[in-house]
């Protein structure tokens, strides 16, 4: 019989061994898992959906899927951008489930619809804020919702560098339900990103955490001018909980651009990311 609340459930059941918290997602779409999973340095739609708000810069949509280690835990996403005047706004959902057999059957999970608005301050400085709206869903109560605000600032004071601010849940939201009080998460990102030579780029990043006091990681970006491809590489540590390894590569043809990763998990079958943008012009 399954006893478990909803915060044994995600850990247990859903067997993240850096999501101890719920709504986490620690890993989204195929590109910015291969920088490591932290983009809070980096720029355009991708990190500004799932990222740093105040990374949101251009038109397009994103869109993610994976398989969680190989099991029947699907994360998948949807997000788009537009101009609004002088604002970048971008709209986002996400969900991370699976299905229960047994006494408890059906599905459970998390959906996450989100609502992005950044704009420049400066010609060096931009602002962002994220508002989201989370729902959690278990076969044995009604769904249950919270919200939450993300807040984030990015600085260029050199063309060749980028340094990014993002701080998750700042109002420290919880998901309450009959079976357990769960607050979600809050975090610290800061990340440096630095381009010396075109076509590559070094994404650093440190995060601090109530499960990870400090977590950091490292990605590597190299472009071949030449050719519309990309690869990238990366290694992330979470203290005693994470230690991962990703690579991944991304090809652009006209307006769209497919991404794939894989991450690399001590004794966890391989999890496959696939991610598809489409960029809007103006």
């Amino acid at each position: 019989m399954k006893r478990c609340t909803f915060g044994l459930f995600l850990m247990t059941v859903l067997l993240l061994p850096l999501s101890a918290d719920p709504f986490e997602f620690p890993y989204t779409d195929a590109y910015l898992t291969a920088m490591g999973g932290g983009g809070a340095a980096l720029q355009g739609v991708s990190p500004g959906l799932w990222s740093n708000p105040s990374s949101l810069n251009g038109r397009g949509v994103r869109s993610f899927y994976s398989r969680l280690y190989g099991g029947n835990i699907q994360h998948l996403g949807i997000g788009a951008s537009m101009a609004v005047y002088d604002h970048w706004v971008g709209l986002t959902f996400q969900t991370l489930g699976t299905t229960l057999n047994g006494d408890y059957s059906g599905n459970a999970g998390e959906y996450a619809l989100g609502l992005v608005v950044a704009r420049s301050l400066t010609p060096r400085v931009r602002l962002g804020l994220r508002m989201n709206t989370f729902v959690a869903q278990d076969p044995r109560f009604q769904r249950h919702t919270s919200w939450g605000v993300d807040v984030g600032l990015l600085f260029q004071p050199q063309r060749f560098f980028r340094i990014g601010v993002w701080y998750r849940n700042l109002n420290q939201p919880e998901i309450v339900t009959p079976l357990a009080r769960a607050p979600l998460a809050r975090w610290l990102e800061t990340a440096l990103l630095m381009e010396p030579y075109p076509g590559t780029r070094t994404l650093v990043s440190l995060r601090q955490s109530p499960y990870a006091p400090l977590a950091w990681s490292v990605g590597q970006e190299v472009r071949l001018n030449a050719y519309p491809v990309s690869f990238r590489v990366s290694y992330r540590r979470e203290g005693s909980l994470l230690d991962a390894f990703s690579m991944g590569a991304g090809f652009t043809y006209r307006t769209f651009q497919l991404h794939y990763s894989v991450l690399m998990v001590p004794e966890l079958p391989l999890t496959h990311l696939f991610s598809v943008d489409w960029e809007i012009q103006p």
